[in-house]
């Protein structure tokens, strides 16, 4: 199973990471909308992808506004790859959103939704489940 991770912390991505390859799934690491939208979308089963990310409109084609100032890029990323790819399963991440706009987004749309400081124990049991 091929997971992407989309986390511009680099420390907390390769915490992820780590997590996952042990679990024996095939993992790639990318940091910025503009990585994420260039990553070849059907090839993922999976993807667990931070709610806030550095965004450069020039080159993802999303807009600061469409992605509420980088407040919610992560949910642009995430409404791309279902685009390219329906069956893909999601993840989203924040570190400080409470009741949020993305987190209403991932509610309507049943993507498991993970603060930070739950742990990478929440990831991983949410993963099993769903991605």
């Amino acid at each position: 199973m091929r997971i992407l991770i989309v986390e511009d912390d680099r420390f907390y991505s390769q915490a992820i990471r780590e997590r996952l390859l042990d679990r024996d799934l095939e993992v790639t690491a990318v940091y910025s909308t503009q990585e994420a939208v260039m990553a070849d979308a059907r090839s993922f089963h999976g993807a667990v992808i931070d709610v806030m990310l550095p965004n450069d409109p020039s080159e993802s084609g999303i807009t600061a506004e469409e992605s509420r100032g980088g407040f919610c890029a992560g949910v642009c990323v995430a409404r791309r790859l279902l685009t390219l790819n329906p069956g893909i399963r999601i993840v989203l991440l924040t570190s400080d959103i409470v009741d949020s706009e993305a987190e209403t987004w991932a509610r309507e749309r049943s993507i498991p939704f993970i603060r930070k400081d739950e742990g990478g124990t929440a990831l991983l049991q949410i993963g099993r489940a769903h991605v």
